[in-house]
């Protein structure tokens, strides 16, 4: 290196350097070392964790070597950093000697706090540091930093978001079962969220039968039919209780992380069976209403049915209504609300009209149904009911004039029988009358 004289005195002489330098001839020897600078090398310069969990740690060392050149050679330091989401240790090295590497000091990483695709650099400063050489004063010199691009896919865990809060059913004893299904949605804002398991707990009844799990709904997918409860109609009662459904975030086909539980939700479940309604006919067949005469009141016959179930923990009502076929008979009534269980009524009632004479047949039908708040009503068959009556006019008197003499005329109640002009002492005249009912069905 270049070296500058600027004053040299010499001692007793009084002599400044001009004048030594026109006085005096002196040889000057200066040595000096030339360091070359440090040559760093590191690896990798590209760091891609792939797919990887949130909240996980994701770091990795860097190589960091000073390739031996030709000496002398300064020594290599080295300071990694980092702004998010890219990540550092902040670890330095110091003094890496030519022909040295560094396999552990400097680590990069990338924050999965966030969900999403992420990238992001980390940076080395590095500096020759000729210090080991015999330096002592401004002995470093800065290099050109070197950046590290740290990339990755963070997957955030299932979201499940429980559709169906509560599944509700209703059948009758020995119906097939009916079931319900529970909607499950894997809620996410994008595809950067993990698959979703789901699966029932414990029933709270033997009245319900939970079936069904899911094995990886992907993010933001609905599912509604996999999931299912069905209701048991063996026994008549009314059934509920809360049913649990276990989450569980798989990596399976994202970032291959292994399940971890991602809490559970319940869905209440109620359920009734109910035991239907049973017709019984108390009335026999036929339902006569004798003989009655015209304009006599409405002849009424009721018909009496009873529920013939046997009361369990939860019974239908028999509701239901009568018509009739064949003139002049007529229906009329209704159970009303329903009857229970071993219940009867006489509510149900047939009539005979009196306007016209006659001999009438008909037949009662009867409309009976099992009835509940909840299902369609089931339909009852029974067997017709004859009706049979008969409705007479009254006797109505009337004469016919059969043979004799005279001549009969009139009608109704007032009749005339003349004989005419007959000589006093003659024979007494005779008429021969018949008496008639001229009323036909008549008493």
């Amino acid at each position: 290196m270049p070296l500058t004289l600027t004053s040299v005195a010499v001692a007793g002489t009084g002599l400044s350097n001009t004048d030594l330098a026109q006085n005096l001839n002196y040889v000057w020897q200066f040595s000096g070392t030339v360091v070359n600078q440090a040559n760093p090398s590191i690896t990798p310069t590209t760091i891609d964790f792939g797919n990887v969990r949130i909240n996980t740690l994701q770091q990795q060392a860097l190589n960091i070597s000073n390739i031996a050149g030709t000496a002398p050679q300064a020594s290599l330091d080295a300071q990694i950093s980092a702004v998010g989401p890219a990540t550092s240790n902040n670890g330095t090295i110091s003094l890496l000697a030519p022909g040295s590497q560094d396999t552990t000091s400097l680590i990069a990483g990338l924050s999965t706090t966030a969900a999403g695709a992420q990238s992001g650099t980390a940076t080395v400063a590095l500096q020759s540091n000729s210090t080991p050489n015999g330096c002592t004063s401004n002995c470093t010199v800065n290099l050109s930093p070197q950046n590290i691009a740290v990339q990755g896919n963070v997957y955030r865990l299932a979201n499940p978001a429980l559709n169906t809060s509560s599944v509700a059913l209703a059948a009758r004893v020995g119906d097939p079962s009916p079931s319900g299904a529970v909607s499950l949605s894997n809620s996410s804002p994008d595809i950067y969220t993990e698959g979703l398991k789901a699966s029932f707990g414990a029933s709270p009844s033997a009245a319900f039968a939970p079936s069904g799990n899911i094995a990886n709904l992907a993010a933001q997918g609905t599912d509604n039919g996999t999931l299912k409860v069905a209701l048991n109609t063996g026994t008549a009662g009314t059934f509920s209780g809360p049913l649990a459904v276990n989450f569980t975030s798989t990596g399976a086909g994202t970032d291959n992380a292994p399940d971890v539980a991602a809490g559970s939700g319940n869905v209440a479940l109620s359920g009734n069976v109910y035991t239907a309604a049973a017709a019984n006919v108390l009335t026999t067949s036929p339902i006569d209403f004798g003989i009655v005469h015209v304009n006599d009141p409405t002849q009424t016959r009721s018909v009496t049915v009873q529920n013939g179930a046997a009361a369990t923990a939860l019974n239908d009502v028999l509701i239901g209504s009568v018509s009739t076929s064949g003139a002049p008979f007529s229906g009329s009534g209704n159970l009303g609300a329903g009857l229970g269980p071993q219940a009867q009524s006489s509510a149900l009632q047939t009539s005979l009209s009196t306007t016209t004479a006659g001999i009438f047949t008909g037949t009662a039908s009867l409309a009976l149904a099992s009835h509940d708040a909840q299902l369609a009503d089931l339909a009852l068959s029974t067997s017709p009911l004859a009706l049979q009556g008969q409705v007479n006019n009254y006797a109505a008197l009337a004469f016919l004039h059969q043979g004799g003499q005279g001549s009969l005329t009139g009608g109704a109640s007032a009749f005339d029988l003349d004989f005419g002009t007959v000589l006093q002492g003659s024979p007494t005249p005779q008429a021969l009358l018949a008496f008639l009912n001229d009323n036909p069905l008549a008493d």
